[in-house]
Formats: C-alpha cells, sequence, structure tokens
C-alpha cells in the first residue's frame, strides 16, 4: 500500500486569490440572512447548541405546506435534473442544489486556463488496484474540491446558476453482472465484496468529519439497486428472488451503510418484480433504514414521471405522487410531480402530511450535518481554497492511482529472431541458441522505433468514462489531455515513434489501414492501442456485440500477420472480447494489457510499458468469450443460470478469470524455513495447507500458511518473496470455497469461489516479507433462499492468490 506525499507549499501567484475566497459565504448557506424571528431573536434551528433532531424539528414545525412540497421536487427556473430545491428564504434558509456527479470527479467549471477539476480513471481500473489507501484518497481529493467550489461560490458546467453545495453522487457501485451493459465504465466489479470495499472508502474520504463532526462531504451511492440494462430504461422489470438480491444486487450497499456510514442512495430506474425502486418500500424502508434509519433516498432524473408508464401506469399524477412519498423516496429529480400533484395526493387521502414530515426531516438532518445552518467560522472545510482544484498534490494522488489501474494479462517471451534489447542481440550471436537467455517484451526497450498504432492511441475524450465531470480542459475542449501515443512517444527517448489511427472506433472507413501497416513495417515494435469508447457504450445505450468493433479486428488482424513483435493495449469500460486475435498462433500479440479508461493516465501507462513503474493490478471482472452472449439474455438477472454470472457462478472458461494479472517481477510464497514463529492458533478449526505452484515457479519446498481465528476475524499470515525482477506491487487475493459438504446444508447455489479479503503490497527486488491479511468470519457466510446471511458449519478452501500465477490452499473447519 502507498501514502501519497504531500506538499504544502502555495504558489505566491494564488495567494490573493486564497485571501479573496476566504471572505466569501459558501454557497447556500442558511441562517445568514433572516436567521432571527420578529423579535430579533435567532430561530432554534440556527442554534448549533441544540442536537440536529431539535433544531430539524423547529424549522419543520415553521414551513407551511408550500414550503414543505417545495423542498421535496425541483423548483422552477432551474435545470431540472439537477433538483434546486426551494428552500424557506423567509426564514433564512435559501434553496438547495442537490445533484453534483462526482463518480470520477467533482462536476464544475473549470476555475480557469488549467485549473479544472481532478478527474480520476475509471472505476474499473480504480477498483484493479485492490487499493483502499487509493480510494480514499480520491474521495478526499473530489471532496476537497467540491468544498473549494462551494466555499468559492462556483458553480457546474452546464450553468451559471447550478451553484456548487455538499451532497455528491458516487460512486456508482452497481455489480458488473452482463459485459453488454452501456454503463459498465462507470462501475467498479463484479464482486459485491471489492464493490462494497471500494464505496466503503470512498466514502470515508468523502465523509471526513472535522472537530465540530461535519463531514466535508455528504455523498449518496448510485443506483440503488439491481440496475445493469439501459433497454426499455425506467419501464423495465426484472424477477430477481430474495436470494441474488442478497447474494448480488444489495452487499456492496450494505457494506458501505455498515462500515462507512454512508448517508443514502440515489434510487434507479428499473423495478424489481413489478416495483420500480423509487416506490419500493422494502428496498427503501425496511432495507436501507435497517442500515441507517436517516438515510436519504433521491430519485433519479424522471423516474417518478416514468410511473405513469409501464410497469405502474399510475392513475393520476396525485397517485404517482403518492406511490412516490409512501414508498420511501425524500428528493424527486427531474420533474416536478411532487411539487405540483403532493397537495392534491393529501386532499385525496393518498398519503398523509406524517410522510412529507418524515422526507423533510431526513433531508434537512442531512444537511444541518454539513454545517450548512452553522456559522460559518464553525466548520473547518470553510477555509478549504480554491487553490487544492488539480494542485500539485491532488495530481499526485490520480498518478498514483492510474499507476495501478492496469492490468497486465500476457507478456510473451519472445523468439530468438524477435529479440530487440541490443544486450540480447550481442548475445545471440555470441552463443549457441540452447544457451541464450530468452526475454519478455514487457518492459519494452527505449530507443528503438516503435508504431503506435490504432484509434484509441490518438483519442482524448475516448479514455474518459462517463461522469468525468462538466470539463476536462478549459473551454470544455480535450487540448489538455495527452493522449497514449503522444505519452509513449515522450517515453521513448532516443527512439522514433510512428504514429497512425489506421481506423477510427465504430465506422466503415479503411483508409488509414495502409498507412498503419506501412509504419509497423518499418518498426521495431507495434503498441496496437483498441477499444471502444462513448460512441460504442454509454448511458441510455447498451452493446449488441462484445468483440472489438469490426474495423478495428480487421486492422489487428492485419497487423498481426506482419509478425511483428505486438503489444495490445485495451482501452474500454464493459469488457471486450479478444479471442479473435489470440488464435491461430503465431498470429497473436506477445503481450496483452487492460487498461480500462485512463482518463489522464497516459505518462503512466508509458511509464509502465518501458519499466519504469511496475504497479500492476488484477482484473476486478471477468472477460468471456464472444459466445457467452448467446447463452444469456441481458433481461435475466438470475446470476447462477447457467453458464452463470460473474466468477463466482460462470462455470465455463472465460477468456481472462477476475484476479488475473501479472507482472515484471515474479512473486512466491516462501519456504516453511523463512516464516516467523507461528501464531497462536485456536484448538477449535482444523487445519491443513496444500500449495499450488505455476510451472514458471522457483520454490524449492512447500510454502507455510498460517490461519488464526480470533471471534470475528480470520487472520491469515504468510511469508512472500519477490524472487525476480525489479521492485513491484503484489495484490494478494483471498478466496474461500465451500465444501460438498457445506453446500448440501443450505437451499441455495453455492459459489464455486468468492472474495473474503485482498491487500496489496511492495516488494523490494529479491526481498522477502511477512505479511497478515484479515478476513471477516461473516464474509464466509452463504445466503438461503430468504435472503439470510448463514455461517453453515463445515470444511471451507481458502486460496490465498498472488499476482502472478502462484497460489496456496488453506482447508479450514468451521
Amino acid at each position: 500500500m502507498y501514502l501519497a506525499s504531500f506538499n504544502t507549499s502555495v504558489p505566491f501567484l494564488l495567494f490573493s486569490l486564497v485571501i479573496t475566497v476566504a471572505a466569501v459565504t459558501p454557497n447556500y448557506q442558511a441562517c445568514v440572512d433572516a436567521g432571527v424571528d420578529d423579535r430579533g431573536i435567532p430561530f432554534p434551528f440556527c442554534d448549533p447548541g441544540r442536537s440536529v433532531d431539535e433544531r430539524v424539528e423547529d424549522l419543520i414545525s415553521r414551513m407551511t405546506l408550500r414550503e414543505k412540497i417545495s423542498n421535496l421536487s425541483p423548483t422552477n427556473g432551474y435545470n431540472e435534473c439537477d433538483t434546486s430545491t426551494q428552500g424557506v428564504p423567509r426564514l433564512g434558509v435559501p434553496r438547495w442544489m442537490w445533484l453534483v456527479e462526482i463518480n470520477t470527479g467533482a462536476a464544475s467549471s473549470c476555475l480557469k486556463e488549467g485549473q479544472c477539476s481532478t478527474v480520476f480513471a475509471s472505476p474499473g481500473g480504480l477498483a484493479a488496484s485492490f487499493n483502499r489507501t487509493s480510494w480514499r484518497l480520491k474521495g478526499r481529493v473530489i471532496s476537497t474540491e467540491m468544498r473549494a467550489y462551494s466555499n468559492a461560490n462556483w458553480h457546474r458546467g452546464v450553468g451559471p446558476k447550478e451553484y456548487i453545495g455538499t451532497t455528491g453522487y458516487g460512486p456508482n457501485i452497481n455489480i458488473v453482472r452482463d459485459p453488454r451493459f452501456g454503463r459498465n465504465g462507470e462501475l467498479p466489479s463484479e464482486d459485491p465484496l471489492l464493490s462494497g470495499e471500494y464505496a466503503v472508502e470512498f466514502t470515508r474520504g468523502c465523509q471526513e468529519e472535522d472537530k465540530n463532526g461535519h463531514p466535508r462531504l455528504i455523498n449518496l451511492l448510485k443506483h440503488f439497486t439491481a440496475y445493469s440494462r439501459e433497454t426499455n430504461r425506467g419501464h423495465d422489470s426484472y424477477n430477481i428472488s430474495q436470494f441474488d438480491l442478497w447474494d448480488t444486487y444489495l452487499p456492496q450497499y450494505q457494506r458501505a451503510f455498515n462500515k462507512a456510514n454512508a448517508s443514502g442512495v440515489m434510487c434507479s430506474y428499473n423495478a424489481i418484480n413489478g416495483v420500480p425502486s423509487c416506490i419500493n418500500n422494502y428496498l427503501l424502508n425496511d432495507v436501507i433504514r435497517s442500515w441507517n434509519a436517516k438515510a436519504v433516498v433521491t430519485t433519479d432524473c424522471g423516474a417518478v414521471s416514468n410511473l405513469m408508464g409501464e410497469p405502474v401506469n399510475a392513475s393520476s399524477f396525485a397517485q404517482a405522487a403518492a406511490f412516490t412519498i409512501n414508498g420511501g423516496t425524500d428528493i424527486e429529480m427531474g420533474s416536478k410531480i411532487l411539487g405540483d400533484h403532493l397537495e392534491e395526493a393529501l386532499a385525496q387521502n393518498l398519503t398523509f402530511l406524517a410522510n412529507i414530515d418524515q422526507a423533510l426531516s431526513r433531508t434537512f438532518h442531512l444537511l444541518m450535518r454539513t454545517g450548512r445552518f452553522d456559522p460559518v467560522e464553525d466548520t473547518d472545510w470553510t477555509k478549504i481554497t480554491t487553490d487544492v482544484v488539480d494542485s500539485e498534490e491532488h495530481r499526485i494522488i490520480r498518478d498514483e492511482a492510474s499507476a495501478q489501474s492496469y492490468v497486465l494479462l500476457k507478456n510473451d517471451f519472445l523468439e530468438e529472431t524477435d529479440l530487440i534489447l541490443d544486450k540480447f542481440e550481442n548475445f545471440s550471436r555470441r552463443f549457441p541458441e540452447n544457451l541464450r537467455e530468452k526475454q519478455r517484451i514487457l518492459p519494452l526497450p527505449k530507443g528503438k522505433t516503435i508504431a503506435v498504432i490504432g484509434p484509441q492511441a490518438v483519442s482524448q475524450h475516448g479514455l474518459f468514462s462517463d461522469y468525468y465531470g462538466d470539463a476536462v480542459c478549459f473551454n470544455k475542449t480535450w487540448s489538455c489531455v495527452r493522449t497514449i501515443a503522444e505519452a509513449i512517444a515522450n517515453a521513448n527517448s532516443d527512439g522514433h515513434t510512428y504514429i497512425a489511427k489506421g481506423v477510427n472506433i465504430s465506422d466503415d472507413s479503411t483508409y488509414g489501414i495502409p498507412e498503419a501497416i506501412e509504419y509497423s513495417l518499418k518498426s521495431d515494435i507495434v503498441v496496437l492501442v483498441l477499444g471502444i469508447d462513448f460512441t460504442v457504450e454509454h448511458e441510455g445505450k447498451d452493446r449488441d456485440s462484445i468483440t472489438l468493433p469490426p474495423l478495428q479486428q480487421t486492422l489487428a488482424l492485419s497487423i498481426l500477420a506482419l509478425q511483428k513483435p505486438t503489444v495490445l493495449i485495451l482501452v474500454n469500460g464493459g469488457m471486450v472480447s479478444i479471442e479473435e486475435l489470440m488464435d491461430p498462433f503465431p498470429m497473436q500479440p506477445n503481450a496483452i494489457i487492460e487498461a480500462f479508461y485512463p482518463a489522464k493516465g497516459a505518462d503512466q501507462l508509458a511509464r509502465t510499458l518501458f519499466g519504469d513503474l511496475n504497479r500492476w493490478g488484477r482484473l476486478p471482472v471477468s472477460i468471456y468469450p464472444t459466445s457467452y452472449i448467446t447463452q444469456l439474455h441481458m433481461a435475466d438477472y438470475n446470476i447462477t443460470k447457467y453458464p452463470g454470472r460473474t466468477y463466482r457462478y460462470h462455470k465455463a472458461k472465460p477468456l481472462f478469470n477476475f484476479g488475473d494479472g501479472l507482472s515484471y517481477s515474479t512473486f512466491e510464497f516462501a519456504p516453511k524455513s523463512n516464516l516467523s514463529p507461528e501464531p497462536k492458533i485456536s484448538s477449535e478449526p482444523t487445519i491443513s495447507t496444500e500449495s499450488t505452484i505455476s510451472s514458471e515457479s522457483k520454490i524449492a519446498s512447500e510454502p507455510k500458511i498460517v490461519v488464526d481465528f480470533g471471534e470475528k476475524n480470520i487472520n491469515i499470515s504468510a511469508v512472500i518473496r519477490n524472487s525476480e525482477g525489479p521492485e513491484g506491487d503484489c495484490v494478494v487475493l483471498i478466496f474461500c470455497t465451500p465444501s460438498v459438504d457445506v453446500a448440501g446444508k443450505i437451499d441455495t447455489p453455492v459459489p464455486m469461489q468468492y472474495l473474503i479479503a485482498f491487500e496489496r503490497f511492495t516488494l523490494p527486488k529479491d526481498s522477502t516479507l511477512a505479511i497478515t491479511i484479515q478476513a471477516d468470519i461473516d464474509d464466509l457466510k452463504l445466503v438461503d433462499s430468504h435472503g439470510n446471511r448463514k455461517l453453515i458449519s463445515g470444511s471451507y478452501t481458502l486460496k490465498i492468490s498472488l499476482t502472478g500465477r502462484a497460489e496456496s490452499l488453506v482447508t479450514i473447519q468451521i
């Protein structure tokens, strides 16, 4: 794990800006004007000495019915999706604009040329790092910049009236259920535990509190829940069992609420078993508010108006309004049905004033926590100034996250005729073939002639996932984004780099292929940069194929036919199936890298290609063969139906599995003799170990894995070493597989394996490290047909898996 260093110096040119900004009242601050009654006495809701509950109750008691309703629905004159609720101006409570997207960066206008929000690589790349520190720092960066914008009276890029407050929407932690889903680029993983831990740390980073208990930012999770299809969005319903709901679609949200005190959610467009999420009393009241009684629920844009159609077909707007407020939603976004028809619903006894007051209580409780109703000086975060936006410190954190986001899926040895390093050219001439040392294609040597080919090699916008913010570069251009080809050319010092687009992402123009072939023939090495972008997948558009667009495949096969040493870099959100490029041998890429959507990470990718960095991650998703989408309909939400969804239930062989990932280093378990004295082990569990080592491993004796049972945790200890290669990062994953005996004691399918713990470690060259990773015993539990989690007695096999191919198995008895 890493800790980013922080440079606390502030450039002199920003000093006057810091002083100016510090004197401004933050956006939407209440209790500043008219925060007193007709006797000049401050209202109790403005008194920070009272409890939040008491203050909220006082505020609501002073509001008229019209004022109450106007704080649950968008106000006229503003962007309806961003949702400005009216406030209570006569009481000194201004309006509040709710929606600022924060999935990869704070959605804002740029402050000036060269100073825009810090934007991170896509969540899939962040999840690939398996680094909790990185995720928490991401939350800290985004929330700090949002506070700066709020303090400076700054606004979103969608309009000058959309001033930024302290409620942000993200992370999006829907499960990567189907590779065709158009919004997979916004999601971290197919695994509930990994997605949940990502949300936990992101939320902790956002909601860090000052000395008075004010969070820096309130973040609301998206999209609750089981949202993973764009077709017929808003009018779609899926049959989902209690087993699938609690085994796959709810655990990540539950984790964020239970471990990080998540504040609320945006409910999703889809319906579950005929009931839309935004009016689903079971999900919103029985489930979420068992985790956090004051959790705030806001709709997605237009979800209330969707109730007038399938599957609900509300008989009137008043009925739609009643369904919404009765079902547990607090704030309507994107339409004004609550604002226009809730009074009518009250008059018809379709709902009750108590439901309205309860929704108001939750929303004002949330806003009061941020310090909005307190003296400005009582909230430490109001001192944050705009010098933090895109600061050196924030760029360091962003770049560290990028460096750990790439996954090396393949790195073959080159044939003797392909050896390209000078030292090996001389070596090959001097020694017979059976004595020649082999060399892998990566890391690339500098100073060679390299052809960088492909549409994503020269793309800028295409390197970003949805919800990258309102602007990446000043004036909403892409001029500040370095392309992957430019970054490789800069890193290839003393060499020559040819750059050719070859084809576009998804059209039928072939004009650039001859140039791409010409440049490749002139080069020692070819780097193919292919993939998809927002023209292929995005909000509102699912994919109908999971392969590369046809002309990109044509380009790739044409280049591979040249039999040049070739590296394939994939840029995408939803995973891309590439088996056409992996057969027949030898027309295959020598190396394959999954880069996700790297955003501004091109320099880190180039440094990794040339070996300046060795911080590889591991796949947070599975990559399936092309035929996968013919076996399961996208509307089928049954996770276990053959061939199964996600690595936990997929019974066929994927192209690449969850957790796959290599390194320039070779990580191994150290032999028994290298392990420190054995920790005390409870007399209750029965433990046996065996190791499974790849053919490339050089371990001389069996590794020793020690399992120590605590009251609520399992501690797994081992010694690992970097036996070959440079300093590098080793991601350790621990999976659990229940025995047949355990599977027979529960009435639902049992995962083939499931993640229960992970950590990331940095090992210098030739070093050995004793590690202990803690797993929660609750994470071994299985889900029954009623959605209950149960710890079943019997034997379980734990698999400890290192970056690369080394694994060790441990059997425990519960």
